[in-house]
């Protein structure tokens, strides 16, 4: 799992991302919020409307230093580095934005589960903490 995690993150696109949505009987489709895995970012942005991608919440891991050529090093910015209760935080906002961004009644929930997404993140998220350390949350939403 740790080779396929590194794999996925040095070759991954720019992002991983689900949509949450509905589909009318029409077949119009309606989109709510979105959460994204960014691999190369070390991140998961929770995204609540897809048109404002700069309003998100934001479970981030600490990222490399870089030298002066903009090269990572093998240090870590110590200032972002979680614990195991920022880590439980994280986790309780992720299940709180599904709920509220997610779509109507249960369909957040409900898609997460669905072709086990909440499983596919599961194990990305504990391979991210033994790679990675813990993450920390982060509010980026507009005050």
């Amino acid at each position: 799992m740790e080779v396929c995690f590194r794999e996925v993150e040095a070759i991954a696109p720019s992002s991983i991302p689900t949509l949450f949505r509905t589909v009318t009987s029409d077949g119009k489709a309606h989109f709510y919020g979105m959460v994204s895995w960014k691999f190369q970012a070390r991140a998961i942005d929770m995204v609540p409307d897809t048109l404002f991608k700069d309003r998100k919440l934001v479970i981030q891991w600490a990222q490399q230093k870089r030298d002066i050529k903009g090269q990572p090093t093998k240090d870590l910015d110590e200032s972002m580095v979680g614990s195991k209760e920022d880590f439980d935080e994280c986790l309780l906002q992720l299940a709180k934005f599904i709920a509220a961004y997610g779509g109507p009644g249960e369909n957040g929930p409900t898609q997460w589960k669905a072709d086990k997404i909440d499983e596919f993140s599961g194990k990305m998220a504990a391979m991210a903490v033994k790679l990675w350390g813990y993450p920390k949350f982060i509010d980026r939403m507009p005050k």
